[in-house]
C-alpha cells in the first residue's frame, strides 16, 4: 500500500548527513592494513534540473556494477547505474564506452544492479536494468533496445507504486536453451518475461504485498529446471494471507506454486541466495531479513532445505538488509559458508552448519551493502570484501583484515571482483562522491582497484565456490548451482518410502525426492504411485489415467486423451522398470512399455470394484484385488485365497506381494490385514481407532513387513518395516492417495 511504503522507504533515509552514522570514522591506526592504489574511476554527475533524487525517497546508490564481455570480443565492460536514472557503458579503464551512452532507465533512481545475459546465444551480452518508475529496459551495447522492450509494471491497484527496487534475475526456467527474466515490482507483483517482453503463461503473479528483493532461481525440484523464490512484505490482516513479518515464495516456471513456503517476523528486502551447502546435490535457501518491523524482528540469517525444513538461524546483532554471499572459506573441500553484514556494523560468517566462524565490527556505521567472496591477495585464495562507510575492506577467510581502501563516499552496494584486462582482477565499488546526506548528492563515483598479485584465472565463481557480484553472478539469479537435475538413487538396502497426494504432492522418507505435482492444475487428481527399479524416480497416476514421471522414470504412455468406461485406481511398474500398467475400477488394465497385458476383468461384471493391483516378480502376470477382497489374478499369478466371500469390517483399499511372489496382503480402510498364500500376518490396526483410514500399504525388501499409510498421511509399520516419519501431524493441502517403498 502506498501510504505504507513510503514509511518503508523513510526507514531507510538517514535524517541527518552520513556522518551521523558513523561514515567516515576511521579504523584504529595501530592496525592500519594496506590501502589498494585507485586503478581508474569514473564520475556521474547530477545536470541542472535533471532527475534529481530530491524528487525521491530512496537516493542511496544501491546498485552495484555489472562486468561482463558486452559484445562478444574478448573486451571486458563495465555497466554501472546511479540514482539519477542513468545507465552507461563502460570500458575497462572506465570510460564511456561509445556515444550511445548513458541510457536513461525512465524517471527515478536504478535502485538495483545491471544484469548481464546473453538473451538469444549471439555471443553479445543484453543490458538490463529495471527503475523506480516501473520501467525494465534491454539494451543492447550500441544503446538499442532490445526486441520486445521497454515494458513496464501493471500495478494491481492506483495507489500501489509502480517501481521495481528488484533487479531481475535471467535463467532458462524451463531447461530448454530459452532465456527468461524474473523481476518482483513495489506494486505486489511477481514478474516473467521471455526474452522479447512477453508476459509467460501463469504470469504475473499476485504476492499481496510489496516486493524489494532479487527473485532467486533453483532447480528445487531437481527436474532440469529453474523454479522461482522470492520474498514479499506481509502486513497480516484480513486481506493478506499470512501473518506480519515476510514471506518466502517459490513457483515453478509455469506459475504453478510449490510446497515451499517460509515466513518469517521480518520484511524480505535482502534477496535470498541458494547453495550446496553440505555438498550433497541439494539446494540450501538462505535469506536475510530487511529493516521495516521494530528491532529486533530480523535479528538473524535463515537457512531452510529445499525441503522446507527449517535447519539453522545465524543471530546477528542488528536486522539484515544485505543480501547473503555463499562461498567457500573454511573446512571441507566442497562445503560452503554463509557471510552476511547487518545493521550493526557488523559482518558475520558461519559455517555450512550455522556455527559462527567469526564476525568483526568496523565502527563505521550500519551496513547496507551486500558481502561478496572472491580473491582478496595475491593467494588466490577465497575471503569477503565488503562496503562499511566509506571504506572498501577485504577480509581473508579467517576475519582478518587484508586491505582497507578509503573511497570519495558513502558505499551503499556491493563491490564486484572481476578481470578487466584478461590478466588480473580488480574490485570495482559504486559509491557517493561525498559524505553527505546521499538525498543531497549530485555525483556518483565508480572505482576500481587492482589486487595486488592476483591473476584472473583465480576467479571461477563455479569451481573455487566464489560469489563475486551481487546475487553471485551477472545474471543475478543468487544460485551458482544451475540445474541439478535428479539426485542419484537411494542406498540399497536402506530402507525408506515415498507417498502421494490427490494433488500429486510428494512426501519423501529417508529416500530422494524427484519432483512432483503439487501445485500444478490437474485435469484429474492422482490416485496412485509406483517407482522405478533402481528407486532412482517414480511415477505419478491420475483417474483419468494421465501419468507423470520424474527422476529416472519413463514416460511410456498414458490414458490422459482417451475416454474411460471407469477410472483409473492403481498403477504398477514392471520389474524392469521399463514400463507399467494401469488398472480402472472395472477392472480394465492398460499397458505401457515393456509391460504386457495378459487380461482383465473389463467385460465381466463384479460384485465390487478393483480398487488397486500388483505384479509378479517375472512381470509376466499380475493380481487384480476389489473393494470385497476379490482377487483376479493373470498370466503367471497364482491365486492364493481371497475375501470375496467373507462379510468385512471395511473395505479393502490396496494390496501388495510378497517379493518372491508366493503370496500377497490385502489392506482394509480400517487397517485390517488379510494375509494368503506365504504372506505372515505381522499385524494390524484393525482394532485401534484411526484419525483417518488407512489408503494403502507397501511391502519391506525381504518381505517380513509392511507399512501402511493413512490419508492424512500416518504411518504404521509392522514387522521389519521401519517408521521413518509421517505427515499424521500435518495440515496437508488434499489427502494422501497411496505409497511405494524401498529398501
Amino acid at each position: 500500500m502506498q501510504l505504507r511504503r513510503r514509511a518503508l522507504l523513510a526507514l531507510i533515509v538517514p535524517a541527518s548527513a552520513l556522518s551521523a552514522t558513523g561514515l567516515g570514522v576511521p579504523l584504529p591506526t595501530h592496525a592500519a592494513p594496506p590501502s589498494l592504489p585507485l586503478s581508474h574511476s569514473f564520475t556521474e554527475v547530477l545536470a541542472a534540473g535533471n532527475n534529481s533524487p530530491q524528487a525521491y525517497t530512496v537516493t542511496q546508490p544501491f546498485a552495484g556494477v555489472a562486468v561482463g564481455d558486452v559484445f562478444g570480443n574478448g573486451q571486458q565492460k563495465v555497466v554501472a547505474a546511479f540514482p539519477d536514472g542513468n545507465v552507461v557503458l563502460l570500458n575497462s579503464a572506465l570510460g564511456v564506452d561509445n556515444g550511445a551512452w548513458p541510457r536513461s532507465a525512465g524517471p527515478g533512481p536504478v535502485h538495483a544492479s545491471p544484469t548481464l545475459a546473453d538473451l538469444d546465444g549471439s555471443g553479445h551480452m543484453q543490458i538490463i536494468t529495471t527503475s523506480d518508475s516501473g520501467i525494465v529496459n534491454v539494451w543492447n551495447g550500441d544503446g538499442t533496445s532490445y526486441p520486445g522492450w521497454p515494458q513496464t509494471s501493471h500495478p494491481l491497484a492506483s495507489n500501489f507504486p509502480p517501481g521495481f527496487f528488484s533487479a531481475v534475475a535471467v535463467g532458462d526456467l524451463f531447461g530448454n536453451g530459452a532465456k527468461e527474466l524474473v523481476a518482483g515490482g513495489w506494486d505486489h507483483t511477481l514478474y516473467a518475461w521471455d526474452r522479447n517482453g512477453h508476459i509467460l503463461s501463469g504470469f504475473p503473479i499476485n504476492l499481496f504485498d510489496t516486493i524489494w528483493d532479487t527473485p532467486t532461481l533453483a532447480d528445487m525440484e531437481h527436474l532440469g529446471q529453474m523454479d522461482i523464490i522470492i520474498g514479499s512484505d506481509s502486513s497480516g490482516g484480513s486481506t493478506e494471507p499470512y501473518p506480519p513479518g515476510g514471506v518466502y515464495w517459490a513457483f515453478r516456471p509455469n506459475g504453478g506454486r510449490l510446497p515451499w513456503t517460509q515466513t518469517t517476523d521480518q520484511v524480505p528486502w535482502a534477496s535470498p541466495a541458494v547453495a550446496d551447502l553440505h555438498n550433497t546435490h541439494q539446494n540450501t535457501i538462505v535469506a536475510g531479513s530487511g529493516i521495516f518491523y521494530n528491532d529486533p524482528a530480523g535479528r538473524g540469517v535463515n537457512v531452510w532445505g529445499e525441503d522446507g525444513g527449517h535447519q539453522w538461524t545465524g543471530a546477528t546483532g542488528g536486522r539484515n538488509f544485505a543480501s547473503p554471499a555463499i562461498g567457500h572459506l573454511q573446512g571441507p573441500s566442497g562445503t560452503q559458508d554463509v557471510v552476511e553484514t547487518s545493521q550493526d556494523g557488523a559482518v558475520y560468517a558461519w559455517d555450512p552448519n550455522g556455527h559462527l566462524l567469526w564476525s568483526r565490527s568496523l565502527g563505521l556505521g550500519n551496513l547496507f551493502g551486500a558481502p561478496i567472496i572472491a580473491p582478496v591477495d595475491g593467494s588466490g585464495n577465497n575471503g569477503v570484501w565488503i562496503g562499511a562507510g566509506n571504506h572498501l575492506v577485504a577480509f581473508d577467510a579467517f576475519g582478518n583484515t587484508v586491505s582497507d581502501t578509503v573511497v570519495a563516499g558513502g558505499i551503499w552496494s556491493n563491490p564486484t571482483v572481476a578481470s578487466l584486462d584478461g590478466s588480473t582482477l580488480s574490485v570495482i565499488v559504486t559509491s557517493q562522491g561525498s559524505t553527505g546526506n546521499p538525498q543531497a548528492e549530485n555525483h556518483w563515483v565508480v572505482s576500481s582497484y587492482q589486487i595486488p598479485g592476483s591473476n584472473a584465472g583465480m576467479l571461477n565463481p563455479v569451481a573455487k565456490q566464489q560469489w563475486p557480484t551481487f546475487h553471485g553472478n551477472m545474471q543475478r539469479t543468487g544460485n551458482n548451482l544451475g540445474k541439478l537435475g535428479p539426485p542419484p538413487p537411494p542406498a540399497p538396502g536402506v530402507p525408506g518410502y515415498w507417498m502421494t497426494a490427490s494433488d500429486g504432492g510428494i512426501f519423501n522418507f529417508n529416500v530422494p525426492y524427484y519432483g512432483s505435482m503439487g501445485g500444478t492444475i490437474l485435469n484429474k487428481p492422482i490416485v496412485g504411485l509406483a517407482r522405478t527399479k533402481d528407486g532412482g524416480g517414480y511415477w505419478e497416476v491420475a483417474t483419468d489415467g494421465g501419468i507423470f514421471s520424474f527422476g529416472d522414470a519413463v514416460f511410456r504412455g498414458s490414458t490422459g486423451n482417451i475416454r474411460l468406461n471407469q477410472p483409473i485406481v492403481g498403477m504398477a511398474a514392471t520389474p524392469s522398470g521399463n514400463g507399467y500398467w494401469m488398472v480402472a475400477s472395472d477392472g480394465g488394465v492398460f499397458s505401457f512399455g515393456d509391460a504386457v497385458f495378459h487380461g482383465s476383468t473389463g467385460n465381466i461384471h463384479l460384485n465390487q470394484p478393483i480398487v488397486g493391483m500388483a505384479p509378479t516378480p517375472s512381470g509376466n502376470g499380475y493380481w487384480l484385488v476389489a473393494s470385497d477382497g476379490g482377487i483376479f489374478s493373470f498370466g503367471d499369478a497364482v491365486f492364493h485365497g481371497s475375501t470375496g466371500n467373507i462379510h468385512l469390517n471395511q473395505p479393502i483399499v490396496g494390496m501388495a506381494a510378497v517379493p518372491g511372489g508366493g503370496g500377497y496382503w490385502m489392506v482394509a480402510s480400517d487397517g485390517g490385514i488379510f494375509s494368503f498364500g506365504n504372506a505372515v500376518f505381522h499385524g494390524s490396526t484393525g482394532n485401534i481407532h484411526l484419525n483417518q483410514p488407512i489408503v494403502g500399504m507397501a511391502p519391506s525388501a525381504t518381505g517380513n513387513g509392511y507399512w501402511m499409510t493413512a490419508s492424512d498421511g500416518g504411518i504404521f509399520t509392522f514387522g521389519d518395516a521401519v517408521y521413518l516419519g509421517s505427515t499424521g501431524a500435518i495440515h496437508l493441502n488434499q489427502p494422501v492417495k497411496g505409497m511405494a517403498s524401498w529398501g
